[in-house]
This record gives structure tokens, C-alpha cells and sequence, in this order.
């Protein structure tokens, strides 16, 4: 187990919405540093893929805050749902289509053994067509 991965986003869209969405990102990305310093914040619809929107001369019409997060603790991925919600009423006005998730992280380790600790075997096994067990 590596830990896990708290994300919510939140839509805006009309006049300013990219404002909107960077304010509603900067508002959760206050409340969170402290407890939760590995957080990322994209604009989706802005520079999720490449960081930059490279100087677009157009703002867009509709743009959604993502925010994710690692954390030790499901309470603590948690968080950043809530927060993304808590945006409903205290954040910019005029978001929508908010939501939240937690996802467990699986975490891999490499390590080499000596050949000699290593004892290679194949097992195979007969299934029972019956009852679909081994």
C-alpha cells in the first residue's frame, strides 16, 4: 500500500470562467497546503496537458478546476472532495457539476535476491468445470 489519492473537480463556465476556476483551485489549494503539501491543481480545458495555455488570445467559455492529492490516510484524501464541494457555497460563484473521489495507491518495490534464495516451481492446477474452482 502506498497510500492514496484524493481528487475532486468543479465546472464554471460563462464570463470569467477561467478566473473562476484559478480562484476556486487557489481557495482549496489554501485550505489544504498544510495537511496535504502534495497537491496539484489543473485547469482542465486550459493547461492540464501541457502546463500552458501558450498565450491563447481567447479566454475560454467554460473551464474545470481538478485538484488531486497524495495522502497517507483515507480521511485525509478525503479532504479534497470536501473541499471541492465546500466550493458550492464558498468559493466562486457560479460552479457546477462538482465531485470528488478517493483511490487507493498500490505501491511496487523492486528488489533483487541472490540466485541461490530463489527456487523456481510450477504448480498447475486442474479445474473443476463444475463449481468453476481450483
Amino acid at each position: 500500500r502506498a497510500g492514496f489519492v484524493g481528487e475532486g473537480e468543479a465546472s464554471y463556465a460563462g464570463a470569467m470562467a477561467r478566473e473562476r476556476a484559478r480562484l476556486a483551485g487557489e481557495i482549496v489549494r489554501e485550505r489544504l497546503r498544510e495537511d496535504l503539501p502534495d497537491l496539484r491543481v489543473d485547469l482542465i480545458g486550459m493547461d492540464s496537458a501541457h502546463r500552458s495555455d501558450f498565450g491563447h488570445p481567447h479566454a475560454p467559455y467554460e473551464v474545470c478546476v481538478r485538484v488531486a492529492a497524495r495522502a497517507r490516510t483515507r480521511a485525509l484524501a478525503e479532504r479534497v472532495g470536501m473541499e471541492i464541494w465546500a466550493l458550492g457555497t464558498n468559493g466562486p460563484a457560479g460552479g457546477g457539476g462538482f465531485r470528488g473521489e478517493v483511490q487507493e495507491r498500490v505501491g511496487i518495490v523492486s528488489t533483487l535476491l541472490e540466485r541461490s534464495r530463489v527456487r523456481p516451481a510450477v504448480t498447475l492446477l486442474e479445474m473443476d468445470r463444475e463449481t468453476q474452482t481450483a
